[in-house]
C-alpha cells in the first residue's frame, strides 16, 4: 500500500505539470487511462485531482499499439539554412523545400500511399537575432515563397512569440535557420463498432470473490471479481471491484461505479 501510494503521488505530480502549471483545471476533464497498468491507479489519481470521471480503453493494455495502427503516417524532414527576413535568398530557401517535399513524397509513395493521399507541410524555426531559443511557425505551402509573404512570416512569428512569452518586438527582423517539411500519408479511417445491448446485470461476469485492501476502508474487504471479457454494454458495477483482463486490470475503489459504454470502453465515476 505504501508503494502504491507512492507510485500514485508520481504520477499526480506529473498530471499537475501538464495541467494546473499550465492554467488549466483538470476537474473540467476525463482522466484518459492508457498501458496495462494504468487502469490499477486511474481512480485514486482522479480522486486525489478531484475528477469524477476516467475512461478506460477496453484493451488499455495495447492502446499505444492501436494508436500506431489507425494513426496516419508522418514524416519529418529539416535542412540549415541561415537567413532572415530581410535578407533572404528566397530562390535557394525555394530549392530546399523543393528537394524535401520530393523526397517526402517519394518515401511516402514507397510506403505505398498514393498521390491524393499524401499532405505536405512547411515550416521554419525563428528567433529574434541573438536569441538562442527559436519557435517553430507554419509556413504558406504549395507554392513557391514570394517577397510579399515575408511581412506574414514575419508576423506569423511575432504573434507567436507575443502568445507563448506575453511580449514581441514587431519592429525586429526575423531570423530563420531551420526549414523543415511534414509529410503526411492518410491512413484509411477506421469504422469503430459499437456493440450491442445486451444483459446488464453484471453478475453473468462474477467470476471470484476474495479479500483486497482498499486504504478508505482501513483493511482487507470481500471483493467481487469480475471477467471483463465478460461485461457487455449498459452493465454497471459498483465498487469495490475488481475486473480482470488478459491486458489489464481495474480497480474499482468504494464510493465509485464502473459503466460499459456502447463501445465496449469502461467510464469510472466517482
Amino acid at each position: 500500500q505504501g508503494i502504491y501510494r507512492l507510485v500514485n503521488s508520481n504520477m499526480v505530480d506529473a498530471i499537475r505539470v501538464v495541467s494546473i502549471e499550465k492554467g488549466i483545471d483538470p476537474r473540467g476533464y476525463a482522466l484518459v487511462i492508457g498501458g496495462g497498468a494504468g487502469a490499477v491507479h486511474g481512480g485514486m489519481l482522479a480522486a486525489e485531482l478531484g475528477m469524477s470521471k476516467v475512461i478506460i480503453p477496453r484493451y488499455a493494455g495495447v492502446f499505444c499499439s492501436y494508436g500506431m495502427v489507425v494513426s496516419d503516417v508522418r514524416h519529418d524532414y529539416m535542412r540549415a539554412f541561415a537567413a532572415n527576413t530581410d535578407t533572404i535568398d528566397l530562390g535557394a530557401a525555394n530549392s530546399i523545400f523543393e528537394e524535401l517535399e520530393q523526397q517526402a513524397r517519394d518515401d511516402l509513395t514507397e510506403e505505398g500511399f498514393s498521390p491524393e493521399d499524401i499532405t505536405v507541410s512547411r515550416f521554419a524555426d525563428a528567433k529574434y537575432p541573438n536569441q538562442v531559443h527559436e519557435l517553430t511557425i507554419p509556413l504558406p505551402s504549395q507554392r513557391k515563397i514570394n517577397k510579399d509573404d515575408l511581412p506574414e512570416i514575419a508576423e506569423t512569428f511575432h504573434a507567436l512569440h507575443e502568445r507563448m512569452f506575453s511580449y514581441c518586438v514587431r519592429d525586429s527582423l526575423v531570423d530563420l535557420y531551420h526549414w523543415r517539411v511534414t509529410a503526411t500519408g492518410k491512413i484509411p479511417t477506421i469504422q469503430v463498432q459499437e456493440y450491442e445491448q445486451g444483459e446488464k446485470d453484471p453478475a453473468v461476469a462474477l467470476k471470484a470473490t476474495r479479500e483486497v485492501y482498499f486504504s478508505h476502508l482501513k483493511g482487507y474487504t470481500q471483493t467481487n471479481i469480475y471477467d471483463g471479457e465478460q461485461l457487455g454494454r449498459g452493465m454497471v458495477v459498483e465498487g469495490p471491484a475488481v475486473i480482470e483482463q488478459q491486458n489489464t486490470t481495474i480497480v474499482v475503489s468504494p464510493e465509485q461505479s464502473l459503466e460499459v459504454n456502447r463501445f465496449g470502453d469502461y467510464v469510472l465515476h466517482l
